[in-house]
């Protein structure tokens, strides 16, 4: 796994509270005891000197990145996937990180496979521009949309010879749906309560409470698999699965990912 090792990164987001020396030691030593790293016991170690910088108050996708790769040498692989989600907030292009993250969620297939259902993927599959495209496409879409709903608008009163209805209505039609998503995404960040399961198994409940039956009967979930936060009460949290079922999980085995 590609490591990232530049300096450079660290001190041009040093808080300037912060002993920027002690940060960039911590970090050269994070780094060195990965490369030297020959059992879990060293990746652990390399965690650790990389958290300590992250509880500085020093965020980078870097930073996660490297600690990801730790974690996943560790074979912590809900913790690798949870640190690589976080360093895609910072730098979602990167290759590297692209292919980690890939690497991460076959293994985490190898051991868990949800099943959707179909009535669920049919509502997904005809508003799939909701679902499937990302909010800052489907804004400059709404942008470009517009601007030719008024140009067809001006082009009518000017009398210019074009098939007008035959453009407008499939222009209108699509304004309204690109709309309603980008103004319903405006309202509720549809990254703030996205969150990954957090332990080697865990139990995934009807209700907020250890006396409710298990969702999956005896099946547990894997560490790794990304919910979606939709209700917090005491110590538990109503999550979506990826099947789209609803169930509840102790908090604890739960962590945000833009937190």
């Amino acid at each position: 796994m590609m490591l990232r090792i530049s300096i450079l990164i660290i001190v041009m987001i040093i808080n300037p509270f912060s002993d920027e020396n002690e940060i960039v030691q911590k970090w050269l030593q994070a780094n060195q005891t990965f490369k030297n790293a020959k059992n879990t016991e060293d990746y652990l170690q390399a965690i650790s000197h990389y958290e300590d910088i992250l509880k500085k108050g020093i965020k980078n996708g870097h930073i996660y990145y490297n600690l990801g790769n730790a974690y996943y040498k560790a074979k912590r692989l809900d913790h690798a996937i949870l640190n690589y989600k976080r360093a895609q907030i910072y730098i979602p292009n990167d290759p590297y990180l692209v292919e980690n993250l890939k690497l991460a969620h076959t293994k985490l297939q190898q051991k868990v496979k949800f099943e959707k259902p179909t009535q669920q993927n049919t509502f997904r599959y005809l508003f799939f521009w909701h679902f499937n495209w990302k909010y800052d496409t489907r804004l400059l879409l709404f942008i470009v949309t517009y601007m030719c709903f008024w140009l067809l608008l001006i082009a009518k009163l000017l009398s210019w010879k074009i098939p007008f209805w035959n453009l407008f209505i499939p222009v209108t039609i699509f304004l309204l749906a690109i709309g309603c998503s980008v103004a319903y995404d405006s309202f509720e960040d549809p990254n703030s309560n996205k969150a990954i399961l957090i332990g080697e198994t865990i139990e995934i409940r009807k209700g907020d409470a250890t006396t409710y039956e298990l969702l999956y009967g005896e099946q547990k979930i894997p560490g790794g698999v990304e919910v979606r936060v939709m209700e917090e009460r005491n110590n538990w949290s109503k999550i979506e699965l990826p099947d789209f079922l609803y169930g509840w999980v102790q908090k604890p085995f739960i962590k945000k990912i833009y937190d």
